[in-house]
């Protein structure tokens, strides 16, 4: 770095020292790669599957390795001398990211991310610090009421089951099939929150939180999965300040570091119910809503935090009226998308070839994401609510 150098040039040769690897190639980690690139870092990404859109983008930035094998990124690492790690949307690249030994990027310590990455752990935090969330129940004395079973550490509500707690033979089904997807084979049965899904995606600093925004949530196919949301821009204040206060009692227990903070909660109108929280940018071109509905750049502060150059809040957001949706076939032929009534796409992102494969039974059959625009805040939620219904469009003559 030359010392004749004006500051601004000063800072752009340090940044351009920044050798950054990205722990993802999926589309859903698209909008951090964007901004990395963006910014002038040489970005390398890494995963195993060639043909994923982050690998096929720059082939001559990609290293066809499993992110969940350690000691090899970690080599890759070591070899290309990379000084800073981004997570992608994935558990495991957060949980690969607090094992690797890389000079630039600030993460959580592993303990502080196991209470909250291990559903059983987080259960127990929250009950430990009197925040507002379900409670943990004794399988062997369930209560005569509703009730729910999961896995500690599954994903896309996968091994999920609701069920009374008075009927011992669904109760044991339950946990039977939360273990069966549990990559540990442990499972929880807890309390059941009535209510709405929301999300509180943040970011904070020193413990504190320095940015907000809502998204309401629905799972169309399955409860338990997301497939529709948009972002809330009329969430109630004292509903914001509960669940501000948990995030910020959370991050001084943990010594959380500045960053990300994604919240998933039951609202029933007047308490929030804490579902779970995640460090790792949520998929499913998320951020991607936050952005086309708020002008918030969501991805790119997640990264940010990563390679300390913390990307600011913008000053004057806007507000558009955009619905983002998960669109799946089911088991029927794909043959196209028609909706009913016409409705304008802002930006589609095709995951399946038309006529493709009939895909697994047990497994949700995603084919593509799609961001649709309105008029306005009713047509929006209009429109939501025949998406939760999924009589919003067909993807076949007999869908």
């Amino acid at each position: 770095m030359s010392p004749r150098s004006s500051p601004k040039q000063r800072k752009l040769e340090s940044e351009s020292l920044k050798r950054v690897l990205l722990l993802d190639t999926s589309f859903a980690a698209r909008p951090i790669h964007d901004w990395l690139l963006d910014e002038g870092y040489e970005t390398w990404v890494i995963g195993n599957r060639p043909s994923d859109p982050l690998a096929v983008r720059d082939p001559s930035h990609y290293l066809q390795e499993s992110y969940s094998d350690v000691v090899a990124t970690q080599a890759h690492i070591d070899r290309l001398g990379i000084t800073h790690v981004v997570p992608g949307c994935t558990d495991v690249s957060i949980e690969t990211a607090l094992r690797l030994h890389v000079s630039g990027t600030k993460l959580d310590t592993p303990d502080a991310y196991a209470q909250l990455g291990d559903k059983a752990r987080f259960r127990d935090l929250c009950a430990r610090l009197e925040l507002p969330a379900p409670r943990v129940v004794d399988p062997d004395a369930l209560p005569p009421r509703k009730l729910i079973a999961k896995p500690v550490d599954a994903f896309s509500g996968r091994g999920i089951t609701v069920f009374d707690g008075a009927n011992k033979k669904q109760a044991a089904e339950a946990l039977a099939l939360a273990q069966s997807e549990s990559r540990t084979g442990k499972a929880i049965i807890e309390t059941f929150a009535e209510g709405e899904l929301h999300s509180y995606s943040v970011f904070i600093e020193q413990g504190k939180v320095v940015d907000t925004g809502f998204v309401h949530e629905f799972g169309s196919v399955t409860p338990y999965a997301v497939d529709t949301s948009y972002a809330c821009a009329d969430f109630s204040a004292e509903g914001e300040a509960k669940v501000r206060r948990a995030v910020e009692v959370i991050a001084e227990d943990l010594r959380l570091v500045d960053g990300l903070v994604h919240t998933q909660f039951i609202w029933d109108g007047a308490e929030p119910s804490i579902v779970e929280i995640a460090r790792r940018c949520p998929g499913d071109l998320y951020p991607m809503l936050v952005e086309l509905s708020t002008g918030r750049r969501h991805a790119a502060r997640y990264a940010s935090y990563f390679v300390d150059h913390v990307e600011t809040i913008p000053q004057t957001l806007r507000q558009r009226h955009i619905l983002r949706h998960t669109v799946t076939a089911g088991h029927a032929p794909y043959e196209g998308l028609w909706f009913d009534p016409p409705t304008k796409v802002v930006e589609w992102y095709p995951l399946a070839a038309v006529g493709r494969e009939t895909p697994p039974a047990n497994r949700i059959d995603r084919v593509g994401l799609v961001f649709l625009e309105y008029g306005s805040r009713e047509d929006l939620t209009a429109a939501y609510e025949r998406f939760a219904r999924r009589a919003a469009y067909r993807t076949g003559r007999q869908a």
